[in-house]
């Protein structure tokens, strides 16, 4: 999918003639995909994996509205542009898989997503209803909070708390949906949209552990997860 989004973004590229540009904005809801936060070094001694091989929390990002802004050149049958986008609440809900702890193990993040995208939009007609096609490519800023695991079968308040992070990724977008014309210049965009967003990684450092008994600060190395979503967006666009 990632290289049709390309292959898409690089033929509306090359056929923008007699362009006129654009604005818009518009926004949307988000439904965050499944997905596993792993160890990126399973087999890590110095510092030591969190969760080693074979163990992981497995769960979903939350869901989260979409909020865009683009500015952008548009012909009678494409159009490209730079989109500016933030997903504030994908937040992390998922159960870890740790031996010798009793089922569940909740796991719970903040995490949000900004992502600079250019995007190339096909139109497939010419009546005030136009059906289109669109993907494009780009970077995604993916932050996470600190990561707070929970044992209540050990305590109320056994916990564990990792650091969180920041990672840039690259992030591609797909979508497809139909454009209203309200005016000459004004135009109302309905579309279904799937993002990969790259990954989030929380950063290797202290780990706190908080017990019945005692509280203690580890060393910990990086975890992963993959980031991807899809929903509905609504987007106004004028052009000049």
């Amino acid at each position: 999918m990632a290289r049709l989004s390309f292959l898409l973004l690089l033929f509306v590229s090359t056929n923008v003639f007699a362009a006129s540009p654009y604005i818009s904005a518009g926004g949307g809801f988000l439904r965050g995909s499944t997905t596993t936060l792993h160890d990126r070094d399973c087999s890590s001694t110095q510092p030591p994996a969190l969760f080693g091989c074979g163990f992981f929390a497995r769960g979903a990002f939350g869901d989260s509205p979409l909020y865009r802004v683009a500015g952008g050149l548009s012909s009678p049958r494409s159009r490209v542009e730079l989109e500016l986008a933030s997903r504030p609440d994908l937040n992390l809900r998922a159960n870890a898989n740790f031996t010798g702890v009793a089922f569940p193990q909740p796991v719970r993040a903040r995490v949000s997503s900004r992502s600079a995208l250019v995007i190339g939009a096909l139109d497939l007609g010419t009546a005030r209803v136009r059906p289109f096609v669109a993907a494009g490519a780009g970077v995604a800023r993916n932050e996470a909070s600190s990561v707070r695991f929970t044992f209540a079968s050990i305590a109320p308040d056994a916990t564990t708390t990792i650091r969180g992070g920041e990672r840039m990724s690259f992030a591609w977008t797909t979508s497809a949906g139909a454009s209203l014309a309200l005016t000459q210049s004004l135009h109302l965009d309905l579309a279904v949209r799937y993002d990969d967003l790259g990954d989030i990684r929380t950063d290797a450092g202290a780990a706190t552990i908080v017990r019945p008994m005692r509280t203690l600060t580890i060393d910990i190395a990086g975890t992963r997860a993959r980031i991807r979503a899809g929903g509905a967006l609504a987007t106004l666009r004028w052009n000049f």
